[in-house]
């Protein structure tokens, strides 16, 4: 039984809240945050090295916190599949820069950045030695501080559950370098009676003519597979296809016409009649080392494959 005396209070919560953006000064907090960007520069390089001339990278850092950061880049390193790893030496490393607060468009959209763009060249690191070894991921760990460079504190800052900092890196590698036993490796179907039909192949060569307008000497061997793709012999010679004619900076200016033989002796006559796949190991030198050349899109070898055989006449 109530009566007008009495009195009732009701206590209430919210339980498990998570709020998905809040509103005011965000206050003095300090992020980190590791970031692993993909590189596929060199997915098709199978070995060899690279010593390049010039290497700009550029790393953008987005901001989609309403308040300014000071941000820390305080590593950034390139690696391997084989655990190779370079780490960046840049005169701003462990530096504040100052990324601007984020712009909130309306509320529950994605806000726009605020974006610091940091420029990596030759000038200020070492950042061709950090491609050099030819990477797939870049990994940039940073640090980052909340208003730490605000005079007073903004109660019209926000922030987003989903959306905080952002590491994006862009790579400009001009093709001004040096090359030494750059591996290339590619695998096509083969079929004997296509070679010999009448099975009257006795000795002979296979003999491969190129006309190279690549700044590179190209060292070309064949690995015969079988069926199962195991490796049954290699045809190898210590013999390459020339270079294209470089002038002095560097610039293929006229393509070169040469050959290489392989020689059919009757135990390779054999391997190959059982062959089903030829896997061809490019090699690519550049000529002059440690000289570096220019490669242009318009950088080709067009290669033909005869023979000089040896065919058995009669029954």
């Amino acid at each position: 039984t109530l009566s007008l005396t009495d009195s009732v209070f009701l206590k209430t919560g919210i339980i498990d809240l998570i709020a998905s953006r809040g509103y005011g000064f965000m206050g003095l907090d300090t992020l980190e945050s590791t970031e692993e960007s993909p590189i596929d520069l060199f997915k098709d390089i199978e070995g060899g090295s690279l010593d390049f001339d010039e290497v700009k990278i550029s790393v953008e850092i987005k901001n989609y916190i309403g308040a300014p950061v000071d941000a820390v880049v305080t590593s950034l390193q390139s690696s391997t599949p084989s655990s190779l790893t370079q780490d960046l030496s840049w005169n701003s490393l462990n530096q504040s820069l100052t990324i601007p607060a984020a712009t909130e468009v309306s509320p529950g959209v994605k806000p726009t950045p605020g974006i610091l763009t940091v420029d990596l060249n030759k000038g200020n690191s070492n950042i061709d030695e950090v491609m050099e070894i030819q990477p797939t991921q870049i990994k940039t760990e940073i640090e980052a501080f909340l208003n730490r460079s605000l005079p007073a504190p903004d109660y019209n800052q926000f922030v987003y559950a989903d959306y905080g900092m952002e590491v994006f890196i862009s790579t400009e590698v001009p093709l001004h370098f040096s090359a030494e036993n750059l591996l290339f490796r590619d695998t096509s179907d083969f079929n004997y009676s296509n070679l010999d039909p009448a099975n009257r192949l006795e000795s002979g060569a296979l003999v491969l003519i190129g006309d190279n307008y690549f700044p590179f000497e190209v060292k070309l061997d064949m690995v015969l597979l079988s069926a199962d793709s195991m490796a049954m012999d290699t045809l190898a010679v210590n013999e390459f296809l020339s270079p294209g004619r470089v002038n002095s900076e560097g610039t293929v200016v006229e393509k070169v016409k040469s050959s290489v033989r392989y020689p059919l002796t009757p135990s390779v006559i054999a391997t190959l009649q059982k062959t089903k796949f030829i896997l061809i190991e490019a090699t690519f030198n550049t000529a002059l080392l440690p000289e570096k050349v220019k490669l242009y899109s318009e950088s080709h070898m067009d290669v033909t494959l005869s023979g000089d055989l040896n065919l058995r006449t009669g029954d």
